[in-house]
């Protein structure tokens, strides 16, 4: 698992677009088994940097660093942040800026889009 945090084999170039999904699945999975708090510092930080690359100025969170926004990926990077839990990781969070995220999804049947003219 801690492999998959540092270096992805080229066979998963396929997942460009679920990068915030893996570092999500792996820290959960560290969890999981009670391994997250020894993962090194300087290993959680790499991953807030690297979720920070994926934020859009809209707030949302996107596949990867220099996708457009997506309910899916921005779901996965956020609970992979709160995870992670360290100070960094919780003030990378821009709030406001999810919320207007979020709220710029909502729809007036009450439904929200997954991005911009997107599916719901």
């Amino acid at each position: 698992l801690l492999s998959g945090l540092e270096r992805l084999p080229s066979s998963f170039g396929a997942l460009d677009a679920s990068m915030p999904w893996i570092v999500y699945w792996i820290v959960h999975a560290l969890d999981i088994l009670g391994e997250l708090d020894n993962l090194p510092s300087s290993l959680k930080s790499r991953c807030v940097r690297f979720l920070n690359r994926c934020k859009t100025a809209d707030g949302g969170y996107g596949g990867g660093p220099h996708h457009l926004a997506h309910l899916a990926p921005t779901y996965a990077a956020v609970h992979a942040l709160v995870a992670i839990g360290t100070e960094e990781a919780l003030e990378s969070i821009d709030r406001a800026a999810l919320l207007r995220f979020f709220m710029s999804r909502k729809q007036e049947d009450g439904s929200f889009t997954m991005h911009d003219d997107g599916e719901s």
